[in-house]
């Protein structure tokens, strides 16, 4: 059995850990015992991988029994793939898993075996019931104590990469990066930079293609990439293991109509509103002046997919009318890290209901709340809208020029990571 002591917890509705608290690992199996027992205290540099289940709270509480089964066989595929690539797996409790290696190759290949074994369990799984692990991978220096408990900076890093990773998908660090590039047999792309919680600088991130199950997702986000010149920067021959012309034509079978059908999908049925959030990965949710605001992580989408959510949640993407629901719906934004992302220099923030209509003169003319709300208060960056490349029809919270998230305004073509709804009570 897998086994891992963390501190760290997983809410239901907010789908993810309280990353402030530091994550413990113990390592079985030290070289040396002796060693160990002479210097108290020892510094290795390992590459440490930290695994967990997306949304395990709501798993065990709609079917207890059943989410242990699978949780008891998808570590029953994951233990041996991670002792064949040299792995040591820490302790372990509830859904999570931290394991350490020598090799980041060895991580990388043991994270890509082990969630290629995952998809192939859970297509025998009905969709409810599926477990879908996000990895993240770091190399980092530790602390060894006296009792082989590693601690630190790089095992807490591991730990928010694996938060950023899409269900069923692996999240890698630079230094990962450079160590991996060319030595493993897949695609990887350059996600952005990742602004995260008591980190001062932007975390670089990287995903893996075809990992596990949610790649067909990552394609067409790494499609959208490709496709805006904004992001086009970021997709360097480095990043790939294939050619950018092939890597273009491959992402581009993945057409807007399947991203459509996710969120379609979903709504199928009319499920309440709680079955919608709980189908996310990160929502974070508060209440200002009598409306509940949620900040939603769609991973991107169509505009239309997220009209239509809105529609099913019981509100709108978000009118702002005053600097005060400004501030409040921007800080809300950053209660947890996710609802941001870097791409070079240009901080994304979530999507607001801001949208320009079509034909108006560019590039500030146009733009109206779409639910009608009269257009009483803006608060736009400096120098936006802009329609840079001319294709910049929707708004979202943004920050060109400076290091940090802004809770200013800009102009783009793409929904990014997240969207934040308003529902009137």
């Amino acid at each position: 059995m897998v086994r891992l002591l963390f501190g760290a917890k997983l809410e239901v509705g907010k789908h993810r850990k309280d990353h402030d608290t530091e994550w413990y690992a113990s390592m079985d199996a030290y070289p040396d015992p002796d060693v160990v027992n002479r210097r108290p205290m020892t510094r290795r540099l390992l590459t440490i991988l930290a695994a967990d289940v997306a949304e395990y709270s709501r798993h065990i509480e709609a079917h207890e029994e059943t989410a242990l089964s699978h949780l008891s066989a998808l570590r029953g595929l994951m233990e041996p793939v991670i002792e064949t690539h040299q792995g040591k797996i820490a302790n372990t409790a509830g859904d999570s898993v931290i394991a350490w290696f020598e090799s980041p190759v060895e991580a990388l290949r043991a994270a890509i075996q082990f969630q290629q074994a995952h998809k192939a369990y859970n297509d025998k799984v009905p969709n409810a019931e599926r477990l879908f692990f996000r990895v993240g991978i770091n190399i980092g220096d530790v602390t060894v104590q006296e009792n082989g408990d590693i601690l630190g900076h790089g095992v807490n890093m591991a730990a928010r990469l694996e938060a950023l990773a899409e269900p069923g998908g692996i999240c890698l660090s630079q230094n990962v990066m450079d160590q991996v590039d060319g030595k493993v047999e897949f695609a990887f792309s350059k996600v952005g930079e990742h602004h995260v919680k008591n980190v001062a600088k932007p975390v670089t991130v990287y995903s893996v293609g075809d990992a596990g199950a949610m790649a067909p997702r990552l394609r067409r986000r790494v499609s959208k990439a490709i496709r805006n010149p904004a992001l086009q920067v970021g997709m360097t021959a480095g990043v790939a293991l294939i050619s950018a012309v092939t890597l273009w034509f491959v992402l581009n079978q993945e057409t807007s109509n399947t991203e459509r059908l996710q969120i379609a999908q979903l709504l199928e049925g009319n499920p309440d509103p709680e079955d919608i959030l709980s189908a996310f990965d990160l929502v974070t949710s508060g209440t200002f002046n009598g409306h509940t605001y949620h900040v939603i992580r769609t991973w991107g989408g169509d505009w239309s997919d997220i009209e239509h959510l809105a529609r099913a949640l019981g509100g709108y993407p978000v009118a702002i009318g005053s600097q005060a629901e400004n501030d409040f719906v921007f800080e809300l934004s950053l209660k947890e890290e996710g609802h941001w992302v870097v791409y070079d220099t240009a901080f994304e923030g979530p999507m607001i209901g801001f949208v320009q209509q079509e034909g108006a003169p560019e590039p500030g003319g146009g733009w109206i709340w779409q639910n009608g709300e009269a257009v009483d208060y803006t608060n736009w960056a400096s120098d936006a809208p802009d329609n840079w490349r001319g294709n910049q029809h929707l708004a979202n919270f943004a920050n060109p020029k400076r290091n940090a998230p802004a809770p200013e305004w800009g102009d783009t073509p793409a929904v990014h990571a997240s969207v934040i709804i308003e529902i009137p009570n």
